[in-house]
């Protein structure tokens, strides 16, 4: 696959991916994709370029990598749209 190619893949996967996170649904492999193509473009893009991220100004791919990389291991839970809110006052358990 040429570097062509991958740039007209990451667009799309990035904006998919980054919808089902913020949503809730398929998020460990949703983020595992999105991490994975931050790691590759910051790779291709970046660091030929430096190897610091601070830099090569591939300090957002960097940060956006470990951040979905962060969502693999962590699951929706709380984060995800779909969570029930906790509520705004106590509820009283008894009278």
């Amino acid at each position: 696959m040429g570097l062509l190619a991958a740039r007209a893949y990451a667009g799309p996967i990035e904006l998919i991916c980054g919808f089902l996170v913020a949503i809730g649904w398929f998020t460990r492999p949703a983020a595992f994709l999105a991490s994975g193509t931050m790691a590759v473009g910051y790779f291709y893009q970046h660091m030929p370029k430096d190897f610091w991220p601070v830099n090569n100004m591939g300090d957002a791919a960097i940060l956006y990598c470990f951040i979905f990389l962060y969502f693999v291991f962590r699951g929706r839970e709380r984060s995800a749209s779909t969570a029930t809110p906790a509520p705004l006052w106590p509820v009283p358990t008894s009278f």
